[in-house]
């Protein structure tokens, strides 16, 4: 009879083992901010609270009571990645799109076959992109703020663009701009 109460005890033991380590692995995940607040300096967080998830036994796995809010957290982390190189792209972009014109006042000392835009259109750009590249930096932004940085740097690269005009000087025929003799 004491080896059936022994082997009674020794179960509840590690039934209370088990409760007490899922609920740890809970409040690890409870935690973790709310999906809409994540941003990638939590994806370590959410990593070991994965892992420590993934090192519970089959039965205290059974026990976690928010797994689905973890999901949802790797979920979140994934998204931001998404969006950060979605905004990567489009600072790329902006700087690819920069090259393409020459700045000039009014577009005389510009080529017909090139394009030109004024020095204030290249400012604006050039802010938009130190802007996103600060925004793409932050590994504190939320995948709010990371579109809304996305977002703002393609339209200042589309403004940009409408901006951009083709010069109205012409090529020197035969490449003699002239000159005198000698």
């Amino acid at each position: 009879k004491l080896t059936g109460e022994k082997t009674l005890l020794d179960a509840l033991a590690q039934q209370i083992t088990d409760i007490e380590t899922a609920k740890t692995v809970d409040s690890e995940i409870n935690s973790l901010p709310a999906v809409e607040m994540l941003t990638l300096a939590d994806k370590t967080a959410v990593e070991t609270a994965r892992a420590s998830y993934e090192a519970l036994t089959a039965n205290q796995k059974s026990l976690v009571t928010t797994l689905s809010a973890l999901t949802l957290a790797e979920d979140g982390i994934a998204v931001i990645e998404t969006s950060k190189a979605a905004l990567n792209t489009a600072i790329t972009a902006a700087i690819t799109q920069k090259t393409k014109a020459k700045v000039s006042v009014d577009g005389k000392d510009v080529l017909t076959t090139s394009k030109w835009v004024l020095q204030s259109d290249l400012d604006a750009l050039n802010a938009a992109i130190l802007i996103a590249q600060t925004e793409y930096e932050d590994n504190t932004a939320t995948k709010i703020e990371t579109d809304t940085a996305a977002a703002a740097i393609i339209a200042a690269t589309a403004e940009f663009t409408a901006a951009m005009r083709a010069g109205t000087k012409q090529p020197s025929i035969g490449g003699v701009s002239g000159g005198g003799g000698g």
